[in-house]
């Protein structure tokens, strides 16, 4: 009987040993969390500034603006070398969440999966009040005088990084007025560029502008109404439109 009781008592504490187990399991894998899929820029910050471990932190900055952590695979003031070579660059990477961060298993470049990168922030403004240009159409009005309208192309990436892109000749940009489809005025016109593929960046914070000038006679413009200007940022293919109305001065 004693052999007997004492065998029911181990098996007993088997099965309850089984089922703690089980339990620390599912809570380690539910710790980790599942693999999860993230798209945005990776930068590092110096951490630990001032210690003998102080080194690079790496982030992920999300579409929202959003930043996360990445739990690097070096020691604290070293460089993790499968993250630094995509540092300043658009990644997609996979991994778990422990802890607060992002424990990755893969990484991949925007650049290798098409539609996955990230847009720049894009704006037009014109120089003139209320939205309305005036022309000056008074009697006597000289036909060699000039008026002009500024335009300003405005660029901005978001994220605390690069952007990089190319065009295929030294010009970055194009300005048009339109009335209708018709193209009145177009920046480029009269101007020449070089064939050469050109880098440009943009470097993450505030709006970058590119200003060009308008020049036009008054006696050019036939008629008043709703006029479009029109941009275009070739490196990044990004297109403005802007209306406005044109009004006679008599």
């Amino acid at each position: 009987m004693l052999s007997r009781n004492v065998y029911q008592r181990t098996k007993g504490t088997g099965a309850i040993f089984i089922f703690l187990f089980a339990i620390l399991i599912a809570f380690s894998v539910s710790a980790k969390g599942e693999l999860q899929t993230f798209t945005g820029y990776l930068f590092t910050k110096v951490e630990n500034v001032g210690s003998k471990s102080e080194g690079p932190g790496y982030y992920l900055m999300l579409k929202d603006k959003t930043e996360m952590k990445i739990k690097k695979d070096a020691e604290l003031w070293k460089e993790d070398p499968h993250l630094q070579k995509f540092v300043n660059t658009c990644i997609i990477i996979d991994g778990t969440m422990e802890e607060g961060m992002l424990n990755y298993e893969q990484i991949l470049s925007c650049d290798l999966v098409e539609g996955d990168e990230l847009t720049l922030m894009t704006d037009l403004r014109l120089g003139i009040e209320d939205n309305v240009l005036w022309i000056d159409k008074m009697p006597g009005f000289d036909p060699l005088k000039k008026q002009k309208m500024d335009l300003t192309l405005r660029v901005k990436w978001p994220y605390r990084s690069i952007w990089k892109g190319k065009c295929l000749t030294s010009q970055i940009y194009d300005f048009e007025i339109r009335k209708g489809k018709k193209v009145i005025w177009r920046w480029s016109d009269d101007k020449k560029f070089n064939k050469m593929i050109t880098t440009v960046k943009i470097p993450g914070g505030e709006f970058i502008e590119y200003p060009v000038v308008w020049v036009f006679s008054p006696d050019d413009i036939k008629s008043e109404g709703s006029y479009t200007a029109w941009a275009i940022f070739i490196a990044s293919e990004q297109e403005v439109l802007k209306d406005f109305e044109i009004k006679f001065a008599h």
